[in-house]
């Protein structure tokens, strides 16, 4: 919290957690983006950054939902509304953005992006972070959602052997956290 409190003061850009997170690009991401970016398809790729975003953070949790006709990344933050879980949602949603474009290849020129708050008076910046798809405020959750035909599509930098390792990275990572327990449960240990 002081970490975005200082940032936040330190800038008067209004759109400073949208810049930061269309920095942290897969490979910003440690083990989990090296598993998206030598996954196979892009749906591949993001089944692996819902599994194992608990490795990079507990503020929020990522859980995909399929249908026919869309892939949802949706995101559950643990904490209530305030500048910081904003900021939060700010950015991650455009990290995962930019995540997608950059294990397509290409240009995401489909879907939308849903924000559980009313739009800000810098909306506009929004719609530049998140050039070619829907802005939506005022959502039920915070959520990005691609078109599902997006998920068969071949991830261009696909290697198994790299893909084998990241997993096992991550799933040692995993374990570690849960050997370790959450914070309450180290107070109370």
């Amino acid at each position: 919290r002081q970490l975005i409190a200082n940032a936040l003061a330190l800038s008067d850009s209004p759109d400073t957690a949208l810049r930061t997170g269309l920095r942290a690009l897969p490979a910003m991401h440690g083990p989990m983006g090296m598993a998206a970016m030598a996954s196979a398809t892009l749906r591949d790729a993001i089944k692996l950054f819902a599994r194992f975003n608990n490795t990079r953070t507990r503020v929020f949790s990522t859980r995909l939902e399929e249908d026919p006709d869309t892939l949802t990344l949706r995101l559950d933050f643990a904490y209530p509304q305030d500048y910081a879980v904003r900021f939060l949602t700010e950015s991650a949603l455009a990290s995962a953005f930019a995540c997608h474009v950059v294990l397509r290849g290409q240009p995401i020129e489909e879907g939308a992006v849903h924000f559980n708050y009313p739009a800000p008076d810098h909306a506009a910046l929004y719609r530049q972070a998140f050039s070619g798809i829907e802005v939506v405020f005022d959502a039920p959750s915070v959520a990005l959602t691609l078109p599902a035909h997006y998920g068969d599509e071949p991830v261009p930098s696909h290697d198994r052997e790299l893909l084998w390792m990241a997993v096992q990275q991550c799933e040692a990572r995993q374990e570690a956290l849960r050997r370790h327990g959450t914070v309450s449960d180290q107070v109370l240990a």
